[in-house]
């Protein structure tokens, strides 16, 4: 690893802004999506499986690589932390020791100062939110910065995402240049206390989600912004993302507990019931439910194919199509019986819910489970699956009955375009 890769992020970002600082920026279209897993922390935390941090990886990297005049930004508001391990190098560890942290992980607190994480953000939102922040801030990326010189001081205004983020690109080649981060870096990021936003369980993060998202109508450019939420459905990073943004993205397995969850969960983190709903009764819900993506489903072929609806990038087992649909319509029936539930979708929902198949084609898709060999090698390499190819030298540990073939890399590839379609819009590679 060159010693000269957190040089490399801080000169990138001035030549980056220099660079583009006359140009005409924001066209109309702007995209904020926000993936939330629907898992408690229980499951969560202790199992996984919703697949919420693996989709947006791979779909923040194909929308990059789909359309390199767009930025990308993720932002990590996860207490896991799994999106920057694996956009910064993936979740690997060194040969000489099994606890070690992972590259990822390492290249975070190697290569990312304090004041670029997502936690200063945060702290920075908060201050910003608080009476008499008049306070002058120079220069366009902090105190003291080659920009400073160049451009003087101006009033402080809401906290400039393009401060916190880094390109993973200087770490990991593997993700595209046109990708930016904003880092978390797990419990050195968000450690526990109640004065502490996001450990707090006031509403600090109401006004954090305004300043927030001031911040995001301020970013110079076409961008689209991902938020990769905590695995508590209630935490306030969640509900912060919740009330800035403006998509939420569901990953769903086709466990009947995971769909009961999003309704009703011992430790109030069911994300409707607990989270949405209320948020959307107090006025402070933005994001609206766009997707829900069902994971891991598995595959018959490769083929495109409708059920009741559903467009799907592959063919599914019949046996994980009738359950898709089982669920699909226990969240449309939940829709019509509760009002306050269909506050929290979005647009489209007064004309599909009453027919099943209008509700499954705006609303629902899937994710196949991917083969695990293909599956382990794109996170332990930190290497999207938008680039890779048969040849390619991640494989190179891969025996002949072990390398996925090239179709099938080809198959997976074309999966993740159609799930990225689907949740920024056909019109997101324009």
């Amino acid at each position: 690893m060159p010693a000269t890769t957190s040089t490399a992020f801080a000169n990138n970002n001035v030549r980056h802004v220099c660079v583009r600082i006359l140009a005409v920026f924001f066209r109309a279209t702007r995209s904020w999506s926000c993936l939330v897993s629907v898992l408690t922390a229980f499951a969560n935390r202790e199992q996984g499986g919703s697949g919420k941090t693996f989709l947006l990886f791979q779909t923040a990297c194909d929308a990059a690589i789909a359309n390199r005049e767009r930025e990308v930004l993720v932002v990590a508001f996860s207490l896991c932390s799994d999106t920057r391990a694996l956009l910064l190098g993936g979740l690997s560890r060194p040969q000489d020791g099994r606890l070690a942290a992972t590259i990822g992980a390492q290249n975070t607190v190697d290569h990312i100062g304090e004041e670029k994480r997502a936690d200063c953000l945060v702290r920075d939102l908060h201050a910003y939110c608080q009476p008499g922040t008049g306070q002058e801030r120079t220069g366009l990326f902090g105190f003291g910065s080659v920009a400073s010189a160049l451009f003087g001081t101006r009033k402080r205004g809401a906290p400039r995402l393009d401060e916190y983020a880094v390109q993973p690109h200087h770490v990991n080649p593997r993700v595209p240049e046109n990708l930016y981060l904003i880092a978390g870096a797990g419990k050195q990021s968000w450690p526990a206390g109640a004065s502490l936003v996001w450990a707090n369980s006031g509403e600090e993060w109401k006004a954090c989600a305004k300043a927030l998202r001031e911040a995001l109508d301020n970013l110079d450019g076409e961008w689209h912004v991902f938020v990769d939420t905590d695995h508590l459905a209630a935490s306030p990073l969640t509900k912060l993302a919740l009330g800035a943004v403006d998509d939420v993205v569901i990953p769903l397995s086709l466990d009947e507990g995971d769909f009961q969850r999003m309704f009703e969960d011992a430790t109030s983190n069911a994300l409707f019931s607990d989270v949405m709903i209320p948020m959307a009764a107090d006025g402070s819900l933005r994001a609206k439910v766009r997707s829900l993506v069902f994971s891991k489903v598995v595959g018959r072929f490769n083929s495109a194919s409708e059920h009741g609806g559903m467009l799907l990038p592959f063919t599914p087992a019949n046996i994980d199509a009738q359950q898709m649909q089982a669920l699909a319509t226990s969240v449309r029936e939940a829709v019509l019986e509760l009002p306050e539930l269909e506050k929290t979708f979005g647009d489209g929902i007064a004309s599909s819910k009453t027919n099943h198949e209008d509700f499954c084609r705006r609303f629902c898709t899937a994710c196949k489970a991917f083969p695990a060999v293909a599956c382990n090698l794109t996170k332990i390499n930190g290497a999207p699956l938008c680039t890779l190819d048969h040849t390619d030298g991640t494989l190179e540990g891969c025996t002949a009955e072990t390398r996925p073939k090239a179709e099938t890399l080809q198959a997976l590839k074309e999966e993740v375009s159609f799930i990225r379609s689907k949740i920024l819009g056909r019109g997101a590679d324009e």
